[in-house]
């Protein structure tokens, strides 16, 4: 049980810990500052007041045994690598009142199987849910415009992805290495595939472009070695080197005298005209 003398509280701001206890019970707080409790490896439990509103950068960083822990609802912002390497993390819910996950904010939580985002997020940031490696499957709200860089890269377990019905670019490498997925549908609103987006996606069987993007990057799909299937639309007009470098099972299917006609004969993949 925490004492309050392990607090330091200023204006409503917990600025910080003191104590070494394996359960901590915050007290009324409107926000926990950067650091707060970074590098705490006894910390297991935290239980956060409801009057929380903000929970600073790096504040629970490194707390390697920590696995269990409610947002409260009235949150409204999480600092960046606010959780980062909390590697026994085994669950989050973030609540609506949170517009953007920044960056590195989940990277590392290797235990994280099950994260609940709600309508109201806008931005998932650069290697937000970098190496969650025991994560198997997400649903990004239809409320997300952005998801930047690197964001899921290295969840080798991520075999079901259902994205934002409002989302426009699949940024440079944003699924590179999840090995295990292979449950993904693009929405009509994308409108470009970065670099190596799906590098590595060795599961991912087959996958159809929707007819509003224009370019697919560079590598984007280089190492997908269970793609058989890819339908390509008239709209896409640029194809990047060795965008599917490495995909010896694929074949595309793509209107006869598109870019992805011209892009399959010149790099000898097979291909069927729609």
């Amino acid at each position: 049980m925490s004492h309050l003398d392990h607090f330091g509280i200023m204006n409503g701001v917990l600025l910080e810990y003191l104590g070494f206890e394996e359960e901590v019970i915050i007290p009324r707080v409107n926000e926990i500052t950067d650091e707060c409790f970074c590098g705490r490896r006894a910390l297991k439990r935290v239980i956060i007041p409801n009057s929380v509103t903000r929970i600073g950068k790096q504040a629970f960083e490194l707390c390697e045994t920590f696995s269990t822990v409610t947002l409260p609802i009235l949150l409204h912002t999480i600092g960046y690598e606010a959780f980062f390497g909390c590697s026994a993390l085994t669950e989050i819910y973030i609540p609506g009142g949170v517009s953007q996950i920044e960056r590195n904010t989940f990277s590392s939580c290797s235990a994280l199987s099950s994260v609940s985002l709600t309508e109201g997020l806008v931005s998932i940031g650069f290697r937000a849910f970098e190496r969650c490696t025991a994560l198997s499957e997400i649903t990004i709200p239809d409320s997300v415009t952005e998801i930047r860089e690197n964001a899921f890269c290295g969840c080798t377990a991520l075999r079901s992805v259902v994205l934002s019905e409002n989302l426009q670019v699949i940024r440079e490498e944003t699924f590179y290495g999840c090995r295990a997925l292979s449950c993904i549908e693009l929405s009509n609103s994308v409108t470009e595939i970065g670099d190596r987006a799906f590098c590595g996606c060795r599961a991912l069987g087959k996958l159809t472009i929707p007819n509003r993007v224009k370019s697919i990057g560079e590598g984007a799909f280089a190492g997908c070695t269970a793609l058989s299937s890819l339908m390509i639309p008239a709209s896409v007009t640029e194809i990047g080197h060795d965008a599917f470098a490495g995909c010896p099972a694929l074949t595309i299917h793509a209107p006869a005298g598109s870019a992805a006609e011209a892009y399959a004969k010149e790099n000898n993949i097979p291909f069927y005209a729609l």
